[in-house]
Order: C-alpha cells, then sequence, then structure tokens
C-alpha cells in the first residue's frame, strides 16, 4: 500500500507557456496593457526547463510594429538579481 500511494506524489509535468498570446483588453488587467491602444498587442513567450522569457509586440496598421525589450524569469525557486545601470532589480 505504501509503494502505490507514493506513485501519486510523483511532480506532474509543468506547463508550457511558450507560444504568442494576443491579449484580449475586455479581460485583462488595465495595468498591462494600456486599455486606450486602439491596436493589437501579442505577447510571445519562451519557456523551457530553467527559464521563461518573453516580449511583447504592438501592432498597428498604420504604424510600425513596437516590440519591448525580453524580460526573463527563471524557473528554479531562487531570486534573480539584476544590476543595471539605474539600480538592481529583483
Amino acid at each position: 500500500m505504501l509503494i502505490l500511494s507514493s506513485i501519486n506524489l510523483n511532480a506532474q509535468t509543468p506547463t508550457n507557456f511558450s507560444g504568442k498570446w494576443e491579449f484580449d483588453k475586455t479581460k485583462s488587467s488595465p495595468g498591462f496593457v494600456e486599455s486606450n491602444y486602439d491596436g493589437t498587442v501579442v505577447r510571445q513567450i519562451t519557456q523551457n526547463a530553467s527559464t521563461l522569457k518573453y516580449f511583447d509586440t504592438y501592432i498597428h496598421p498604420d504604424r510600425p510594429d513596437f516590440k519591448t525589450t525580453t524580460d526573463s524569469y527563471t524557473l528554479n525557486g531562487k531570486e534573480k538579481i539584476e544590476k543595471h545601470s539605474v539600480g538592481t532589480s529583483k
């Protein structure tokens, strides 16, 4: 019985969020996308076993596409500390 119950304790495969995700402004928090932006915002996510990286692309038919800088998070449970010219982020 002990052996059978320990089989259920194995970790599940983590969800991989890789792909392109289009913001639905009607269902998203207004802090993430400017609610008055009249174009489309697409988030592209790349995930592997140790990191998750993403950037946003603002698409408007009358203007060139604008891409944000890539942000990344480690998935190892440790705090990520980055030093920048304007300070340190955690």
